[in-house]
This record gives C-alpha cells, sequence and structure tokens, in this order.
C-alpha cells in the first residue's frame, strides 16, 4: 500500500514508500518478457491511480523504448529534475496521461504538475 492518505496532491512526497520496490518488481517482469521473445516496442504498460504512477516511473526509468506508456488517474511520483530519472531510451516512447477535473482521489493540481512536468521532459507535442 503506497498511498496512504486522500486526496493525493502536490504535497505528495517524492518517493512514496515502496514505490522503488514496485518499479523494481515491473522492470523484472518486462524483463522476463522480453526475454521470453517478445520486443520491448510491443509492449505497453499502463495502469489507474497508484497503478499509472508505477507506469510512469517503470516505463520511463525502464532502459528500453517500449511500445507505450497509459496512465489514467496518475502522477508524476518524483517531480523534482524530472530529467535526471527519464532513461534516454523512454524520451521516445508515446505516453497517454490523462485524468480527470473532479476526481476524489488525486488532486486534478497533482495530476496538471505532473503533465506538465512530463511535457517538457519529452519534448514531444501534445496529441
Amino acid at each position: 500500500h503506497l498511498i496512504k492518505t486522500w486526496p493525493v496532491g502536490l504535497s505528495e512526497p517524492e518517493e512514496p514508500d515502496g514505490i522503488n520496490k514496485s518499479v523494481e518488481f515491473v522492470h523484472k517482469q518486462l524483463d522476463q518478457i522480453v526475454q521470453s521473445g517478445v520486443p520491448a516496442e510491443s509492449i505497453v504498460l499502463g495502469g489507474f491511480s497508484q497503478g499509472g504512477t508505477v507506469s510512469l516511473l517503470a516505463g520511463l526509468r525502464y532502459p528500453k523504448r517500449l511500445g507505450g506508456i497509459v496512465s489514467i488517474s496518475g502522477w508524476a511520483a518524483n517531480r523534482v529534475n524530472v530529467d535526471s530519472w527519464v532513461h534516454p531510451a523512454a524520451k521516445e516512447t508515446d505516453v497517454l496521461f490523462s485524468c480527470g477535473v473532479n476526481d476524489p482521489v488525486v488532486d486534478f493540481g497533482l495530476t496538471k504538475r505532473s503533465g506538465e512536468l512530463l511535457h517538457q521532459v519529452l519534448r514531444r507535442p501534445r496529441r
């Protein structure tokens, strides 16, 4: 259980408890899938809320370009110096980042700021 208070807002810690273990787990799963013969570019990683947050962090830290990352009602868990943790290969990965303005669990201010930061680092036109 990574987050213990609701709604999650801009005061959310930069590295919520346990998130790095979750990212390591996802990376191990991705490595196993790739080792089984599935190209990384054919894998889409996604999640909702905390799952979207972990998908963003794991997908953007992964050392291979994935087919895509989908984060619905997630947020950037590490908002300080985002460029430092995004792997160069991930900058070519398509990312769908979406949220609702009236989400009772994840504050819109947090998702809006996360989107702005990701957009700056990924430097790709919004679709």
